[in-house]
């Protein structure tokens, strides 16, 4: 507060100076640094979710009209909040808002998200829909079996490295279980120095096709039609559009269709992710219209069914034909002795192409995968719910299509092991002839 005087009449104004409220908002100035997604049992907090949000900018944010969601439900903050630039804030559930608040600074919000305990995504967005941070998580983040079956929360690194996912975030190492309203327990530098990669292209249809990167890409470079190329199709596309929440696709929309039966090479130039690395060398990758997939068009070309203890069973498939397959239409089951399938599993959720001769690897854990045989392809690895049941001795798995028709079936036995190897465990079974 300031008084001015007038001093010819003696008339004073008082002038109330109002700190400057930012109303506009930057992508990352507010991230989401620590969440407990499953509480029970408590450790040392509250028996109730959060997330954490921390201002890394020297702005001060009103995060009135903010909405806070886990990508199905969502919750806005309806009051004036101001958050201070470098610092933290709680939110939670109202009824928790007063087991957090000794914590640190709280705010409880009417129709919190739930959290899923699994694996989830949380998105936090502006008044205006902007989408300032979001992230998908899963039990893997936690690198910690106990800890990972509650009571303990996941925090960030460095919240300088807002977009690196698993590789920026661990359990928290606080005797509390977590560390809610202060700097985070596991808080380290960790720069992200990787170029990003174009994993995959999708093609929706013959004039529209999505784009998968490894991780968040700078929304304004990949919006530029001009980064884009597509082989064996003439000009860019004619629109380039980044896909929130994650901005790590990229829908394109082309000038010409894509013709049937022929492949293509998308390809991808000066994109950068959200550190400002810029695409390398993994800047490309084949695409085209998938067709129906026929018996005998993908074979089971390896299985692993006596993995070593504590370790989990693969099945490799073999798209040995000339067509382009949708994964979407890939279901994998047992059969039991009676000759009945059980509980077949779809290989994906959403589209992805199988390419003419590629191979892809199925299993329950890839981690566990990459870490006993490190030459693995990540990007052709597909992580299943639930892998069939594959015994030890012998059994049988079958690959259908949508329809149920058999594409591929393998009736496998342990006596196929040469019997010079000591021991069966850990040593798969491999396809001569494709």
């Amino acid at each position: 507060m300031m008084m001015l005087c007038l001093s010819r009449f003696f008339t004073c104004v008082i002038l109330i100076l109002i700190p400057m409220i930012s109303i506009a908002q930057n992508r990352y100035d507010v991230v989401i640094t620590e969440f407990l997604s499953d509480p029970t049992p408590a450790v040392g907090l509250p028996e109730s979710e959060f997330v954490e949000l921390k201002n890394r900018s020297t702005t001060d944010y009103n995060l009135h009209n903010w909405n806070i969601s886990n990508g199905n439900s969502s919750a806005t903050i309806k009051v004036d909040y101001i958050l201070k630039a470098d610092s933290f804030l709680i939110l939670c559930s109202s009824s928790a808002a007063a087991s957090f608040a000794p914590f640190g600074a709280t705010l409880g919000i009417s129709g919190f998200p739930a959290l899923s305990n699994d694996e989830g995504a949380i998105v936090l967005s502006s008044g205006t829909g902007t989408v300032i941070h979001a992230l998908q998580y899963d039990k893997s983040w936690f690198d910690n079996d106990i800890k990972a079956s509650g009571g303990w929360s996941l925090e960030m690194k460095d919240p300088d490295n807002p977009c690196t996912g698993i590789g920026n975030w661990t359990a928290s190492i606080s005797a509390d279980g977590g560390t809610p309203g202060k700097k985070n327990s596991v808080n380290s530098e960790n720069p992200d120095p990787e170029a990003p990669s174009l994993i995959r292209a999708i093609a929706v249809d013959s004039v529209s096709l999505v784009l998968i990167f490894d991780e968040p890409m700078d929304s304004a470079a990949a919006s530029d039609i001009s980064h884009f190329g597509i082989s064996n199709n003439e000009g860019s596309p004619v629109k380039a559009s980044s896909v929130a929440p994650f901005f790590n696709r990229v829908e394109l929309s082309l000038q010409y269709p894509l013709a049937p039966g022929k492949l293509y090479t998308v390809s991808v130039q000066n994109l950068m992710d959200c550190s400002g690395n810029e695409i390398g060398m993994r800047n490309e990758c084949k695409t085209g219209l998938a067709e129906k997939v026929k018996p005998g068009d993908i074979i089971f070309n390896e299985i692993l069914f006596n993995p070593p203890s504590y370790g989990y069973d693969y099945l490799e498939l073999y798209n040995r034909s000339s067509a382009i397959i949708n994964c979407s239409e890939l279901w994998i089951a047992a059969r039991e002795l009676t000759g009945n399938l059980k509980d077949p599993v779809n290989l994906v959720t959403e589209e992805r192409a199988f390419l003419p001769g590629e191979y892809l690897l199925l299993t329950e854990n890839p981690d566990w995968i990459l870490s006993h045989y490190p030459n693995t392809d990540v990007s052709r690895m597909i992580q299943i719910g639930s892998m069939p049941t594959l015994p030890d001795d012998l059994g049988k798995v079958v690959l259908l299509n949508e329809s149920a028709d058999i594409i591929d079936e393998l009736d496998y036995d342990h006596h196929w092991h040469s019997p010079l190897l000591s021991s069966e465990n850990g040593v798969a079974l491999e396809r001569i002839r494709t």
